[in-house]
């Protein structure tokens, strides 16, 4: 599903489509918060249950060195030196190359004096490699305490990034430090999870209220604030739209009324689309 609103997203707008129809359609772009929030789960999941294993590291990166270097550095090849002659087009220099080849290519998109002519979609993958190379070390020195505090900061810190960086002109969608609360709320839901005492009744109850209560915000903003600059607007939306993703993720995994939603997001043509994209 995060893939098909992506992609949604990129293609609805070009090609004449009516105005709501666009409009409508920039939900997609929120894919890639279910993206961030659906991997900040999956990957801190992994790493608990491995974190005694005496191979943690190596096994880690190499799943992860499999899965993406292959065909990212073969699609970074055709597009840096194989397109350009075919188009008969210059090769970029390799100053504005560089950040795509070490998954830096969402610096420049957020600072206007660097430059890139690397693909700029990579954006969200960047965050992904310094989410990848980060966290690992952090579950493996610090304990089950001192990492929750660790979730809590990754929670609070990027609004207060964000204000100061919108504050500054700086543009804080690309950023991996102003983007990292939607990785922690993924996170937090596997802690809860395994958690001594969890209290499964009362967190099922606030994911439904927020379920329910977070559309009821966030759908008429978008409605009547959709392109929008305003300082509020970028700081609250880009926690508010996760905590949703958050919400769903949790309530199909947890909560026995989520078994209709479960059967359709376990339909094979979506688990297939899941698997390549």
């Amino acid at each position: 599903m995060a893939a098909l609103m992506v992609m949604l997203f990129h293609f609805v707008g070009r090609h004449g489509e009516p105005a709501r129809l666009v409009q409508a359609c920039v939900i997609g772009q929120t894919g890639v918060d279910l993206f961030f929030v659906l991997s900040g789960f999956l990957i801190t999941r992994i790493l608990l249950l491995s974190k005694d294993s005496p191979h943690f590291f190596s096994a880690f990166y190499a799943r992860r060195a499999l899965r993406i270097f292959p065909l990212y550095y073969a699609f970074l090849a055709v597009y840096f030196f194989l397109l350009p002659v075919l188009f008969k087009e210059s090769i970029p220099p390799f100053s504005t190359q560089v950040w795509s080849w070490f998954y830096l290519q969402n610096i420049p998109a957020t600072f206007d004096s660097l430059t890139s002519s690397g693909p700029s979609h990579f954006w969200s993958l960047a965050v992904e490699e310094h989410f990848y190379f980060v966290w690992p070390l952090m579950i493996f020195l610090l304990s089950r305490r001192q990492f929750k505090f660790l979730l809590l900061a990754t929670l609070l810190i990027p609004p207060l990034l964000r204000l100061v960086f919108i504050s500054h002109g700086v543009g804080v969608f690309y950023f991996t430090p102003t983007r990292m609360d939607s990785i922690g709320y993924g996170a937090v839901l596997v802690v809860l999870f395994t958690e001594e005492g969890f209290r499964k009744r009362g967190t099922i109850l606030l994911l439904r209220c927020m379920l329910v209560g977070l559309p009821l915000l966030l759908l008429p903003a978008f409605a009547r604030l959709s392109g929008s600059q305003q300082v509020w607007l970028q700081v609250t939306k880009l926690s508010l739209i996760p905590a949703f993703y958050y919400s769903l993720i949790g309530f199909c995994i947890m909560d026995p009324a989520s078994q209709w939603l479960s059967r359709f997001f376990s339909a094979p043509l979506l688990r297939w689309l899941g698997k390549i994209s």
